[in-house]
Order: C-alpha cells, then sequence, then structure tokens
C-alpha cells in the first residue's frame, strides 16, 4: 500500500492576457484532488463548517466561513467534505498572476 499522494497539476481560468479571474460556486460536492497551479488564489468558502481545508502540510476543520490566501504557484491544496453536513455551500475563487503586486508584469492590469 502507497502513501504517496497524487498532486494534478490544473490549469487556472486565466487567459493570456489576463491578470485576474473570478469563479464562484454554489453546490454540495468537494474537491476530490489535491491539486496545484501557477496562479496565485483567494478562496473563500461560506457554509461548509467542518470540511478540512489541506493547503501544503497545513490541514484544519474549517468553520463556517474560511478565507485563504494562496500565495506561493503550484502549492498542492485540496478542500474535502471531511465532518461537513451542510447539502449546500458556497465558494469564490480569485485567481491572479503572481506579477499582479510586483510591478513587473507585461499585462495590462489596469
Amino acid at each position: 500500500m502507497s502513501n504517496q499522494i497524487n498532486i494534478v497539476p490544473v490549469m487556472p481560468p486565466l487567459g493570456q492576457g489576463d491578470c485576474i479571474a473570478i469563479q464562484t460556486e454554489q453546490n454540495s460536492s468537494f474537491m476530490r484532488n489535491f491539486h496545484c497551479h501557477d496562479a496565485y488564489e483567494l478562496h473563500l468558502i461560506k457554509g461548509a463548517s467542518g470540511a478540512k481545508r489541506i493547503v501544503g502540510d497545513d490541514v484544519a476543520n474549517i468553520g463556517d466561513v474560511d478565507l485563504v490566501l494562496i500565495a506561493k504557484s503550484n502549492l498542492p491544496h485540496v478542500w474535502q467534505r471531511g465532518r461537513c453536513r451542510s447539502k449546500n455551500h458556497f465558494v469564490l475563487h480569485v485567481y491572479f498572476v503572481p506579477e499582479l503586486f510586483l510591478g513587473i508584469s507585461n499585462k495590462t492590469c489596469f
């Protein structure tokens, strides 16, 4: 039996010229796989008290509102049902390029 964790690389919803992308979800499912991407992400989840958040090597059960900034490219993360009994929760994802706050991007952000 292997203890190896499979980390799935995913493409964030940023177009080639985009600096920021926003996605919302209203659902009862949770991510199943650890994943990573090269964009930074601000992640807000509401109404999922007891869900399990795993970001890098940090594991926690969340309260009714959870706000996390993932500010390291390709940091593995996932939210899982854990002890959450809610059938519906709200998720807001704000993806942005790391260069947004460094002022060194060739992208037109503003």
